[in-house]
């Protein structure tokens, strides 16, 4: 459920630099509102980029936050 809301907050893509600030607090925001920090907000968001069998995992707590959050920086190769 926190994936989906997270999931929402968009791409960090094209935006300015106003637009940018903006963005952090928002993260930051969420996060003081969850109970977390933003910055673990940032590494929810960015577990959206897994291939659906690690997200389960992530979402089964069977590897961490963490470990998940670096693994969605591999590319897979066509």
């Amino acid at each position: 459920m926190k994936r989906d809301a997270m999931k929402h907050q968009g791409s960090r893509l094209e935006l300015t630099c106003e637009q940018n600030v903006h963005k952090l607090k928002s993260i930051d925001l969420i996060g003081e509102i969850s109970g977390e920090s933003g910055r673990q907000i940032q590494r929810y968001i960015r577990l959206t980029e897994l291939i659906f069998q690690l997200m389960e995992k992530a979402d089964e707590k069977s590897i961490p936050v963490t470990a998940g959050t670096e693994l969605s920086y591999i590319g897979l190769e066509n």
